[in-house]
């Protein structure tokens, strides 16, 4: 049995999703030995599409270890569990054969070896459902070993729907990574200080900062009129002058009114000396 660990990049916000390639198994006319480097450069053509990364296969092994299951002879619902443990989102399995089609005289003329192509069928499986994402095949042909399973990870990264594998981003309303800021000790001398208020969209559409209302005339607020797109943000700029307020503490607030009524109040504070 054939053993080796894949994750899968989902397409969707450049995340992975994570495939184990439990058991790819020999078989007609190949041993476990005989298409180990097929195994490899299947791996190697799977990191190169650019929708999946490799994870180490050792780890496959030491979790088939600690569960004292067979190499030999894993059962679909083993398979499972160990995509379970490891933490990914499917399996695949599959097996190598090799199609015989002639018999030839070996380069030392006194035996003869076997000619043919290698066929070789996967399925990967939704660890969570247990349902089969995808499946292909395909036969070497007159092509490369290299070339084929090329066409195999191609083949399978195009034929799974990887928004299946990748959970709903959950929305919210817009929120500001902060509604306070203090200034401390300012200093007259110093002149103006500034803080950043930034507004995070995770709403699922596009807002809009439709007004901003300040309580003091030491206070000047920037901020663009553009609209927030799902997943951006947008930052409002509070300056303080302390001009002619020596000797005195302060505690102010903004009030930010968004395109969809939601109604923030923010705050500064600090001592003028």
């Amino acid at each position: 049995m054939l053993l080796f660990l894949t994750a899968i990049s989902s397409i969707a916000y450049g995340q992975k999703i994570k495939v184990a390639i439990v058991d790819l198994r020999p078989g007609v006319n190949r041993t476990q030995t005989q298409i180990n480097g097929l195994e490899d450069m299947l791996i190697a053509e799977l990191f190169s599409s650019g929708k999946f990364t490799v994870v180490e296969r050792m780890q496959v092994d030491k979790v088939i270890r600690e569960q004292r299951f067979q190499n030999s002879n894993l059962s679909s619902a083993q398979c499972q569990k160990i995509g379970g443990i490891l933490g990914v989102d499917a399996i695949i399995t599959g097996t190598i054969n090799y199609i015989v089609r002639d018999r030839r005289m070996a380069s030392d003329y006194q035996s003869r070896v076997d000619v043919g192509e290698y066929n070789v069928d996967v399925r990967l499986i939704n660890v969570k459902t247990g349902e089969v994402a995808a499946a292909v095949g395909d036969e070497q042909g007159s092509g490369t070993e290299r070339q084929l399973m090329n066409r195999i990870a191609r083949r399978l990264a195009n034929s799974v729907d990887m928004s299946s594998f990748v959970a709903p981003r959950q929305t919210r309303a817009p929120y500001f990574d902060k509604t306070t800021h203090n200034f401390g000790t300012v200093q007259v001398l110093s002149g103006n200080v500034k803080t950043r208020f930034c507004l995070k969209n995770y709403s699922g559409k596009t807002v809009y900062i439709e007004d901003v209302s300040k309580t003091s005339s030491a206070l000047s607020v920037d901020y663009s009129s553009s609209g927030i797109s799902d997943g951006g943000e947008g930052c409002i700029t509070v300056t303080f002058n302390p001009n002619g307020r020596q000797g005195s503490s302060f505690k102010n607030a903004i009030v930010v009114t968004l395109s969809d009524g939601q109604r923030t109040t923010l705050s500064v504070q600090g001592r003028v000396e």
